[in-house]
C-alpha cells in the first residue's frame, strides 16, 4: 500500500491546490480575471485538476486489481473500458497542462523582450 499511498496523496494535494487557485481566481476583481496570466492559470489548474481527479481512480484501481480481484471474475473487458476512459482523462489533463505551460513561456518571453505585437497574438 505504501507504493500508492504516497502517489495518491500528492495527487490529493495537487487537486486541493488546483481547487484553491480556481476559488482565487473567481474570487479575483473582474479586471484581473479579464488578464492573460489569469486565465493562463486559470486553464493550467483546470488541466491539472482534471488530471490530479483522474490520477486518484487510476491508483486505486492499480491497487485493487493487483491485491483483490481476481480476474476470472471480472471480465477483462470491463477493466479494459475502465483503464481506457481514465487513460483518456489522463493524458487530456496532462497535454492541456503541457500547452498551457508552453504558452505561459511563450508569453513570459514575449514580455520580457518587450514584443507587444507577440503577446497580443498570444491573448487572443
Amino acid at each position: 500500500i505504501v507504493d500508492y499511498a504516497v502517489p495518491i496523496s500528492c495527487m490529493c494535494i495537487s487537486a486541493v491546490a488546483s481547487m484553491l487557485l480556481l476559488g482565487w481566481l473567481r474570487a479575483a476583481r473582474r479586471s484581473n480575471r479579464r488578464t492573460l496570466m489569469s486565465r493562463q492559470l486559470w486553464h493550467l489548474a483546470a488541466a491539472d485538476l482534471l488530471f490530479a481527479s483522474a490520477g486518484v481512480p487510476d491508483f486505486v484501481m492499480h491497487y485493487v486489481a493487483s491485491n483483490y480481484i481476481v480476474f476470472e471474475d471480472v471480465g477483462p473487458k470491463v477493466l479494459d473500458s475502465f483503464c481506457f476512459g481514465i487513460d483518456l482523462l489522463i493524458d487530456t489533463g496532462l497535454f492541456t497542462s503541457s500547452i498551457v505551460a508552453l504558452h505561459m513561456s511563450l508569453s513570459f518571453c514575449a514580455a520580457l523582450f518587450r514584443k507587444p505585437s507577440a503577446l497580443t497574438i498570444l491573448r487572443k
